[in-house]
């Protein structure tokens, strides 16, 4: 929260741009959490691109169940999917089986740390911590996502 507080001048005038319907929630728990992506389902549609950056296994971890079940609605949307994510087991599986998926996925360079999950999406730009305190912070700012779509699309092709 004194993280956020610090920020926000920065992220009111953002919150403020003329001549752009923005939004800037902040979202605290699990529960809430596992409510944007059951959103994020429902505003997909094929085609759209939606890329993220994690930590598989931390994710996994919050809530197996629910996120298999959110793995499979994904898969059956046919988007532009594309996963980078931490050298993990799990990241390993899913690089292997991505297809399977409909999704392409790397790994980042070993000595990346990643603390959150951070998905881009036409619609919203999702920043969820993955360590407690478990939040996110969703922004819905065209320029916003298109800078961040882009620097994913940069680091994407930097990857082997």
């Amino acid at each position: 929260k004194n993280t956020l507080k610090k920020f926000n001048p920065e992220l009111l005038a953002m919150y403020n741009l003329q001549g752009q319907a923005s939004t800037l929630k902040y979202y605290e728990g699990l529960k809430s959490i596992k409510t944007i992506y059951s959103d994020m389902l429902q505003e997909l549609k094929p085609g759209d691109f939606y890329y993220v950056v994690s930590d598989l296994d931390k994710l996994f971890n919050l809530d197996r169940s629910f996120f298999e079940k959110y793995k499979e609605k994904l898969k059956k949307l046919k988007l532009d999917a594309r996963i980078t994510a931490l050298d993990t087991p799990l990241a390993q599986y899913f690089v292997t089986y991505a297809q399977n998926y409909n999704h392409q996925a790397k790994i980042l360079p070993k000595e990346t740390s990643v603390t959150v999950d951070a998905m881009i999406t036409p619609h919203k730009l999702v920043i969820h911590q993955l360590d407690d305190p478990i939040a996110a912070i969703v922004i819905e700012n065209k320029p916003a996502i298109q800078l961040q779509k882009e620097m994913f699309e940069i680091m994407w092709r930097a990857l082997p």
